[in-house]
């Protein structure tokens, strides 16, 4: 899927500017013109909410009106529903229309929900099963969606993903690398720390039993993550100096 040909414009000046407030805003205002409400007043509210985390009747009219919606807002996204939620089993899949279940047996299921997104678009993407959906929208979705987190769950071969990924600009949008349970090898780890688009970089969480003090290294030595808040590198087995190391350029924002 792609979004509709009139919004483009729009979604790439919020993708050039995702910090800014007012190419969203300015996209609202063109959505009331061409007849869709709900979307402009979903965007208008979720702006202001943003600002005002603590104002609970904005947060409810919000999660009302991303009930009502998302399905269709979702589908028109490149790479569909299936890099945007998790699928959750205690929900019955009949309600969820248009979507293909066969695609996603691996996953841990969960439906969309406001928290994976902000000031009215997704910044979360899932990952899971296989990496081809994902890989093969990469470009539109840098292009049309303001992404800033990327969740690996129970993917059939991690280390292929991040080292692929090391090697695409898309990296450079991402704010957050989370991939929970996963035992990264050294290679796809020290490609991660090596790679030049890891710039923005600011949470970055990986299982690092596989790790040797040569990835661990690598880390503490990249000239690219410089703006890193937060690294957790999981059960490891690296050796004092190593972790010496990763806690001299870290600080306390290093769990090893």
């Amino acid at each position: 899927m792609s979004p509709p040909s009139a919004h483009e414009p729009f979604l790439r000046a919020i993708c050039e500017a995702p910090d800014d407030d007012a190419p969203r805003l300015v996209f609202a205002d063109w959505l009331d013109e061409a007849g869709d409400p709900d979307r402009a007043e979903f965007i208008r509210r979720h702006v202001q909410l943003a600002r005002d985390p603590e104002a609970r009747s904005l947060e409810y009219e919000c999660n009302q009106r991303f009930r009502t919606n998302w399905r269709l807002w979702l589908g028109e996204l490149p790479g569909t529903i299936g890099l945007w939620a998790e699928l959750h089993h205690q929900h019955d899949p009949r309600r969820m229309t248009g979507i293909d279940f066969s695609q996603y047996e691996t996953w841990s299921e969960r439906p969309p929900v406001l928290a994976d997104w902000d000031r009215g678009f997704p910044v979360a993407i899932y990952v899971q099963g296989s990496s081809d959906r994902f890989l093969s929208h990469s470009d539109r979705i840098a292009e049309f969606v303001p992404v800033r987190r990327l969740n690996v769950l129970n993917l059939d071969d991690p280390d292929g993903l991040v080292r692929t990924l090391a090697e695409l600009p898309f990296l450079q949008k991402l704010r957050e690398l989370r991939l929970p349970g996963i035992a990264l090898s050294d290679d796809a780890a020290v490609a991660l720390a090596n790679s030049p688009f890891a710039t923005g970089l600011r949470y970055v969480s990986l299982v690092a039993e596989r790790m040797t003090d040569r990835a661990g290294r690598a880390f503490a030595e990249s000239p690219y993550l410089g703006g890193l808040e937060m690294l957790h590198l999981l059960h490891n087995d690296f050796n004092g100096s190593t972790k010496a190391v990763l806690r001299a350029r870290f600080g306390f924002n290093v769990h090893c």
